[in-house]
């Protein structure tokens, strides 16, 4: 027989959840590195995060809201540039392709959302 080590998570075994919290919380520790910008986790939810960045077209903070549910993040923002922002740095992270999505949101966890 022969033995083949796992590159990737594979959904179903018990530990997928655990490496997929690993890996977003590398990704939004990389937010940091330009020094432009901050993030912390919300002490009551270790999935849920808050993103300040300084747009260098303006100047101004903007406010960037995520939370993680299983595989899926929820993300509101306090303009379309810091939006943009973190969809191209989510493509370059985790490659085109694999961060998808940007629609808005009527039903999450069973609950209706208006705008």
């Amino acid at each position: 027989g022969k033995v083949a080590r796992l590159r990737k998570m594979i959904y179903g075994l018990p530990e997928s959840g655990r490496r997929f919290s690993e890996v977003v919380m590398k990704f939004f520790d990389s937010l940091k590195k330009d020094g432009s910008s901050r993030v912390r986790s919300i002490v009551s939810d270790r999935m849920a995060y808050v993103w300040k960045w300084i747009d260098p077209a303006t100047g101004k903070e903007e406010v960037l809201r995520a939370a993680l549910h299983v595989d899926d993040f929820l993300v509101s923002v306090s303009s379309p540039a810091i939006k943009a922002e973190f969809e191209r740095r989510m493509a370059s992270y985790f490659g085109e392709g694999r961060a998808t999505g940007g629609e808005p949101v009527t039903y999450h966890l069973g609950m209706r959302i208006e705008r």
